[in-house]
């Protein structure tokens, strides 16, 4: 996300970047960027601007991090086994956490083998 401010005033000119109604640490810029965004990261975000002559908050921006949809990030692969051998299978995926596994045998569902991840 990026966002900014612009402001006029007769001396220089101050930034205050506020997320949730508290200060953001080393927010000063007219330019807050956010990156890597996560669920966590929702909320209201604004900024105080301000110089010799007062301060004066923006608007609220409120900020919605919506669910990424799991990925496949590893396909199967074919196993091969004799009569009571092990058969490893593995996956791997991305996405909004927490994950949730589950396995399945000619479309059937294992009982069993389900997974969350977190």
């Amino acid at each position: 996300m990026r966002s900014s401010v612009s402001a006029v005033g007769s001396s220089t000119v101050a930034y205050q970047w506020r997320y949730n109604g508290s200060d953001i640490p080393d927010a000063t810029n007219n330019v807050l960027v956010l990156t890597n965004l996560q669920a966590q990261h929702a909320g209201t975000y604004s900024a105080v601007v301000s110089n010799a002559g007062g301060a004066i908050p923006s608007r609220d921006a409120t900020l919605v991090v919506n669910p990424s949809a799991p990925e496949i990030t590893g396909n199967l692969s074919n196993a091969a086994v004799i009569t009571g051998g092990e058969a490893l299978f593995r996956i791997t995926a991305i996405g909004s956490e927490p994950l949730t596994y589950e396995w399945w045998f000619n479309r059937i569902k294992i009982a069993g083998y389900y997974k969350r991840c977190v």
